[in-house]
């Protein structure tokens, strides 16, 4: 592998090792190509749990001793981005912008407010909002809630998350002054605050008391009961669970049933009444049962986790049910089945989570588990999977010194935080 696909594979993963790359060659045009793209481009696998790339990305521009060109090139792209819709990503240059604007006083911070009137309301405006909190502070806030407030009803969680924003940069209790003393100078401010805070009064929800016929009807109405039914449903609750899922012939039912309450609890019946629905046609039933066959050690569950993880399309629903089933030599089986998948990353990061709920669950020693963390730290595609991949190598003592040293710049804030000392 070369220098420049050995950087743009750990950029795309936010491996620390780009930064390693960098240093040692902060003049690389490929290196440049590259860290731009990835800025223009957000290559974050998972958004939804994954950290924002900008800080990683800013830290690797500051190393190139070019921010000013990034600057340029990053406020011409996002000025010519059509939104969401457009290849390039204006929430995330946006965000560095931003934190590029925190390092050089010399830079326009105007430019922003003139940037925020040109997004879409809807697909960007709001994670952009919440970063020109982060630079700015109060001064943001009031700009935002000032220059958004016709577009925000009946959305006003926008200010709230504004608020909050606030709150996490400076402190709640710094940020409740500012606030306090911005209002009083402000009752246009002040007004928008106040519906802020009523809609999020109203928002709070107490959640109901459901006996069971409630459940039942809820469940053949297609609705969701409170995650809290389950989590606290008695012994006597969860058998009658298990009777009425058992005797349910409509998927959904079945499927809520077995989200509702066997995913966390187990399930109180012997498992092979269960082994029939992780065959089913129906994915998400099959799915949902092997969830809830995980939880439970038997031998019948091993025959079914060894069949499962022989069928490529199910290997990883095979390996999450070795979670109570689980017996030295079978990490040798996962790491072929890791192979096979190659790059593939959906493929790869549905067995990495598997195998992470394995060693959740299992007393795997190190001695099995670690050439397989180190396959996942290599190839995973999420970094929030990979933080779970260096505690557990952490928590062994078979992190190796050169992970260690890339760890220190890794785009995941948890897995920076494990080798920065603060």
């Amino acid at each position: 592998m070369t220098q420049g696909s050995e950087f743009t594979s750990a950029l795309k993963k936010g491996l620390g090792r780009a930064m390693i790359l960098l240093r040692k060659n902060p003049a690389n045009q490929v290196f440049q190509v590259e860290l731009m793209r990835a800025c223009k481009t957000n290559l974050v696998y998972d958004p939804q749990c994954e950290a924002r790339r900008a800080p990683y990305l800013c830290s690797l521009i500051r190393e190139t001793g070019e921010s000013r060109f990034y600057w340029d090139n990053l406020l011409r792209y996002f000025r010519e981005a059509k939104g969401e819709r457009s290849e390039t990503n204006q929430i995330q240059m946006f965000d560095i912008l931003c934190s590029l604007a925190s390092d050089d006083l010399n830079l326009d911070r105007n430019t922003f407010r003139s940037l925020l009137h040109s997004v879409d309301f809807d697909t960007v405006a709001n994670s952009c909002m919440r970063a020109l909190v982060r630079l700015e502070g109060v001064a943001g806030l009031k700009f935002c809630f000032h220059s958004f407030a016709s577009k925000v009803s009946p959305e006003e969680w926008v200010f709230q998350s504004i608020v909050s924003e606030l709150a996490e940069r400076d402190g709640k209790e710094v940020a409740h002054a500012s606030l306090r003393e911005a209002r009083e100078c402000d009752p246009e401010l002040d007004r928008l605050m106040r519906i802020a805070e009523s809609t999020e009064q109203t928002n709070e929800k107490i959640e109901p008391i459901l006996d069971r016929a409630t459940v039942k009807e809820l469940f053949a109405q297609g609705q969701h009961i409170p995650y809290t039914w389950g989590r606290d449903a008695s012994a006597e609750d969860l058998e009658w669970a298990a009777d009425e899922l058992l005797a349910a012939v409509d998927d959904k039912q079945i499927i809520s049933y077995l989200r509702q309450f066997f995913w966390k609890r187990d399930f109180p019946k012997p498992a092979a009444s269960l082994i029939h629905l992780a065959h089913s046609q129906n994915e998400r039933v099959a799915s949902a049962a092997v969830r809830a066959l995980s939880r439970i050690g038997d031998p019948d569950v091993r025959r079914l986790a060894l069949e499962l993880m022989s069928n490529r399309k199910r290997a990883a629903e095979g390996v999450r049910l070795l979670q109570s089933n689980w017996q030295p030599g079978d990490f040798g089986t996962i790491e072929r089945l890791l192979e096979a998948v190659g790059e593939v990353e959906f493929e790869y990061h549905r067995l990495g989570s598997a195998i992470l709920d394995v060693l959740d669950h299992a007393s795997v020693p190190p001695s099995e588990s670690n050439s397989t963390l180190l396959q996942l730290y290599e190839n995973d595609p999420c970094s929030e999977c990979r933080r779970q991949v260096v505690s557990k190598l952490l928590a062994s003592g078979n992190v190796p010194d050169w992970m260690a040293e890339e760890c220190r710049y890794d785009a995941e804030p948890g897995i920076a935080a494990l080798f920065n000392p603060a």
